[in-house]
């Protein structure tokens, strides 16, 4: 969830206390946001007063072993060209072709087993509804962010393909893949790197726990009661974090009932709430009071093996100003996605944050000659090139930024001090006469 820090709304560049990530906008990072609340939804709609024969498997005990794996012979040429157009359907923003690549029936299936779904009429009724939903409202979460096709792996659990998905926020996707009926490739589930959890994972475990005894379908009405309660209170908290509402979201968590307060997913969302808290007071200038580090910490204690932590480490280490930490953090994490050079960012980031001007110069030259659209990196070397004097550097990187992104300066650079010593070198001329000749 990377997170950039950003000063007051008047300067025309991030300054030095920038992270990786401008989570004001975090509605639109590629985080399990929406998807799974459908499900809950519909299962708390169903379930009260159903009457179905008992299982096979009970609900409550199906694991991630009791799920059936993608038999489909994938080739890696297949797994890539699948990447592709996922890519090229979110950049075209078409939704209907993006929908058509993920078989939601499949997708269920791997939450519960079909013979556990046949046996219980609650997720037998919620199966088309999921299904029709799930696509569309991934879509909605994506759509708008640059996708970019890393590698094919093939695990215990099958093909799958790697995806860097890149907006305010950076994560990563493994899309399992699979075959429909007619043999074309499509996603059956996929593993998000910020929630550290597979969609089927995530959801099963939602179920589970808000709900045992409506999918177990031992249930009387105090009981149904507190588990469509627990749903509520779940609908209500996360509607608060799509408002943007993060401060409310957090005070509303702090009132959850214990018996969820711990959930993994519940937890990860109080993880980015207190992240955007966070970056708002530093914003302001105000004390954060350690809130980021305390979510982070918490959720560290109540799931020490999540394999996400490393997302979570690199901003807590950023906001402790713990500099070479945080390097340690993202070599592990290029190493466990095997190797992306876009996190050379991160690691210009840092080490510019450590006054080491030079190494984060050579790691960020090298990410916008390969990654010429991301605005972030033009904003450090900018940095560098100010603090070093070397105004003809400025000229470069200010025209590059608005050549390559959408960015447009401010032709005085609003007037900051910042820009003094470069107003008064002869660089300026050449800056304006640019200016003059843009359309």
């Amino acid at each position: 969830m990377f997170m950039k820090c950003e000063n007051d709304t008047a300067a025309p560049f991030r300054r030095k206390t920038k992270m990786i990530d401008d989570l004001p906008k975090r509605g639109r990072l590629p985080a399990m946001n929406h998807v799974w609340m459908p499900i809950v939804l519909t299962m708390f709609l169903l379930g009260p007063g159903g009457c179905s024969k008992k299982p096979k498997k009970n609900p409550m005990t199906v694991t991630k072993a009791d799920v059936a794996k993608p038999v489909a012979d994938i080739t890696e040429a297949e797994a890539e060209q699948f990447g592709k157009a996922l890519a090229e359907a979110l950049h075209q923003e078409q939704s209907g072709a993006f929908r058509r690549m993920w078989d939601g029936e499949q997708m269920f299936y791997r939450i519960f087993p079909k013979d556990v779904v046949d046996a219980r009429p609650e997720l037998k009724s919620t199966l088309p509804v999921w299904s029709g939903r799930v696509a569309q409202q991934m879509y909605a979460n994506l759509v708008g962010h640059r996708v970019e096709v890393l590698r094919s792996v093939r695990d215990t659990e099958g093909v799958k393909i790697r995806l860097r998905l890149v907006a305010e926020g950076m994560n990563y996707w493994d899309v399992l893949l699979g075959r429909d009926a007619r043999g074309r490739v499509q996603g059956v589930d996929y593993v998000d790197y910020t929630s550290g959890d597979s969609l089927s994972e995530s959801q099963r475990r939602l179920f589970q726990q808000l709900m045992p005894n409506l999918i177990s379908g031992k249930v009387n009405r105090a009981q149904a009661a507190q588990e469509m309660q627990n749903v509520q209170e779940l609908k209500e908290l996360i509607t608060l974090f799509h408002q943007g509402k993060f401060q409310e979201f957090l005070d509303r968590y702090d009132r959850l009932n214990p018996t969820i307060k711990t959930q993994r997913s519940i937890m990860h969302f109080r993880v980015m709430a207190a992240n955007d808290v966070a970056v708002g007071l530093m914003t302001e200038g105000k004390p954060t009071g350690g809130i980021y580090a305390k979510a982070v910490d918490e959720y560290r204690i109540n799931h020490p093996d999540a394999w996400n932590l490393e997302l979570l480490l690199i901003d807590y280490h950023f906001l402790k100003n713990e500099y070479a930490k945080a390097l340690n953090v993202i070599d592990a994490l290029d190493k466990r996605i095997g190797g992306d050079p876009y996190l050379d960012l991160f690691r210009g980031n840092a080490h510019y944050s450590m006054d080491d001007h030079e190494t984060a110069r050579r790691f960020l030259v090298k990410v916008e000659q390969a990654y010429s659209w991301d605005q972030d990196v033009y904003d450090t070397l900018l940095e560098i090139a100010l603090d070093a004097k070397e105004f003809k550097e400025v000229t470069r990187i200010l025209i590059a930024k608005e050549t390559h992104t959408n960015y447009e300066w401010d032709p005085d650079f609003n007037g900051i001090e910042r820009f003094d010593a470069y107003r008064a070198s002869p660089e300026l001329a050449k800056w304006k006469a640019y200016q003059a000749e843009k359309p």
